[in-house]
């Protein structure tokens, strides 16, 4: 699977974090803005790495039909980071 995001901006996880704080209508610390994104890629990664049976069950079936799926997706760089380990 091919990541596109990572040709966009932003490029570094933590780039996403300062955007959506620079928004807030409050201030977060450094601290704050490096638990936000450990939070966040620790959900990706558990989502992606227990995907469930029956979605990878119809997938191999679609697969073995023949029929191709594609995926559009606004995923950012964070969410991108562990497709390949799924």
């Amino acid at each position: 699977m091919i990541c596109f995001f990572t040709l966009i901006v932003p490029q570094y996880e933590k780039e996403i974090i300062e955007k959506i704080a620079a928004i807030m209508p409050f201030e977060i610390t450094d601290v704050q803005k490096a638990r936000l994104v450990a939070a966040r890629e620790n959900r990706m990664k558990a989502t992606l790495n227990n995907v469930s049976r029956d979605i990878l069950e119809v997938l191999k079936e679609l697969k073995a039909k023949g029929i191709k799926v594609g995926l559009i997706s606004n995923a950012d760089i964070i969410d991108c980071k562990y497709w390949q380990q799924s």
